[in-house]
């Protein structure tokens, strides 16, 4: 296929996908690896991830990596075919998910993906978790599906993050509304024991998390109730 016209086929998909496209979507377009080597070679196309290309004259997104890393879990399958809660694609979450959210201080090294069935990724810059997720738990940034605040914090929990680290979302969150401070009491004492304290009582639990970053929960309850 000659080289604008490839160009243009793979136009259907990268408008819908962040001007992203990968090799199987262009394979399913009848678009062979030498027609997609020669759009990298032209200046065309650029590799983000193995088997996910970008258009180079698309806007970057400061999320490209997260959208990479998902559309590579189920390279046939476009983006707006699939579901929040697509068995495939799974959905953004932990610490990369703080950072879709805009909180938290984490430096993202990998991008967190939970998903709904055993699988695997050759991409080392990408952590599957496997977990169970309702389709409450998971709101649409950007057209990606990424765990809400409240789920990203307890799975942070679950993970046995450092405290201060998740101290920081917890009070991000709450300082944007993605939180509620008596839903977040009850369901994080859970993990009280996993941090040391023995206390299981919710309250006490993120008293002691919000310790780590100089914050009074007291503090912020009086900031919470004058909203």
């Amino acid at each position: 296929m000659k080289t604008i016209r490839a160009l243009e086929v793979l136009g259907e998909y990268t408008e819908g996908q962040w001007g992203l496209v990968t090799a199987a979507q262009a394979r399913v377009s009848e678009i062979d690896g030498v027609s997609l080597l020669r759009l990298v070679e032209y200046g065309l196309l650029e590799r983000v991830v193995r088997g996910v290309y970008a258009v180079r004259s698309a806007p970057v997104s400061p999320f490209r990596a997260e959208q990479a890393a998902w559309l590579s879990l189920a390279p046939d399958k476009p983006a707006w075919a699939r579901s929040k809660l697509d068995r495939d694609s799974g959905v953004i979450s932990h610490r990369s998910a703080t950072k879709l959210h805009g909180i938290g201080d984490f430096v993202a090294n990998q991008v967190d993906i939970m998903v709904l069935r055993r699988r695997t990724t050759r991409l080392s810059s990408v952590s599957l978790h496997l977990g169970e997720l309702d389709e409450h738990e998971v709101v649409l940034i950007d057209g990606l599906p990424v765990t809400n605040v409240e789920r990203t914090v307890l799975d942070l929990l679950a993970d046995h993050v450092d405290a201060g680290h998740v101290a920081t979302v917890i009070r991000q969150g709450l300082e944007t509304g993605g939180l509620d401070l008596d839903v977040l009491r009850s369901r994080t004492e859970r993990y009280a024991r996993r941090y040391g304290v023995k206390t299981r009582a919710g309250m006490s639990f993120l008293e002691y998390l919000l310790a780590h970053i100089g914050v009074e929960i007291t503090d912020i309850a009086t900031q919470d109730q004058r909203k």
